[in-house]
């Protein structure tokens, strides 16, 4: 076997944690706006101590609220306050960066280009401090800019570099009158996906493990498979087929940074156990 060394919880992951069982020590309850990091077994083994995972302030009825490692909308932050909950920024300091950027790209009036997902978390929260702001996931989506003005663009922070790169690329030949573009993306992230596919590149079959949420673990699925192995995501040990493992030399394991360490050595152990047992 040969597992990636970038494994395991990154800085934001490990802080929101951090954050989220000081807040319910002494048996106090509190809770999330969304899930706190995006993976179900972590976020079960949460709500046993105390954090819960809600989808709308109103599921809240007092007490504590933490912001997810992804940021919401300035608007939830002040609703929360309003209504008098006591708030616990658990914010990744990255995403908090770029929301600071686009806020300052926006009122200098900028048109604000968000490179990453539509519908994930983080890009959601970063909208709310770009009023206006277009999201990009594709070369093709640049289409949709109005070409006049000046452009200021801002990543995901789990995007990926290689899709950055391309759409800047893109964007600088389209005649737009200036573009102001900040590399966002997190190093850890980078770092993640070199080593990953370095292991798939080495693996005669590869397994990712996280949750099927998280932006980051699709990408290094993306990105191992991209190598031509073969390539499984995995959310947990159950999703495990001996098949894949069939006339397969090299084993290789990377994880997202929202999958702690105890998943991935639970999951060793498990492909140990089918090994000795063939």
């Amino acid at each position: 076997m040969k597992v990636a060394s970038k494994t395991g919880f990154c800085f934001g992951v490990k802080r929101a944690v951090r954050l989220a069982l000081e807040s319910v020590e002494g048996g106090n309850t509190a809770y999330t706006f969304g899930p706190l990091i995006h993976n179900s077994q972590v976020v079960k083994w949460l709500e046993e101590k105390g954090v819960k995972a809600v989808q709308s302030l109103d599921e809240i009825p007092q007490g504590k609220i933490i912001i997810r490692s992804h940021g919401v909308a300035p608007e939830v932050r002040k609703e929360a306050s309003e209504r008098g909950l006591e708030i616990i920024d658990a914010t990744c300091p990255l995403v908090k960066r770029v929301q600071e950027k686009a806020e300052s790209l926006a009122q200098a009036n900028y048109q604000v280009l968000v490179v990453g997902e539509r519908n994930h978390p983080e890009v959601t929260s970063i909208l709310g401090y770009a009023p206006g702001a277009v999201v990009i996931e594709k070369e093709e989506d640049l289409a949709e800019v109005p070409q006049k003005g000046r452009i200021g663009v801002v990543a995901q922070t789990t995007q990926s570099p290689e899709n950055y790169r391309r759409i800047l690329r893109r964007l600088k030949k389209s005649g737009f009158q200036e573009t102001k573009a900040f590399n966002t993306i997190c190093s850890a992230t980078i770092a993640s996906q070199r080593d990953a596919l370095r292991t798939a590149r080495e693996a005669d079959v590869m397994f990712v493990l996280g949750g099927h949420h998280s932006a980051n673990t699709r990408r290094l699925t993306e990105l191992c498979r991209s190598t031509g192995t073969e390539t499984h995501h995995l959310a947990t040990i159950d999703e495990l087929n001996e098949k894949w493992l069939e006339n397969k030399t090299l084993v290789g394991v990377a994880a997202g940074a929202s999958t702690p360490q105890w998943i991935v050595k639970e999951f060793l152990a498990k492909l140990e156990e089918m090994h000795s047992s063939e």
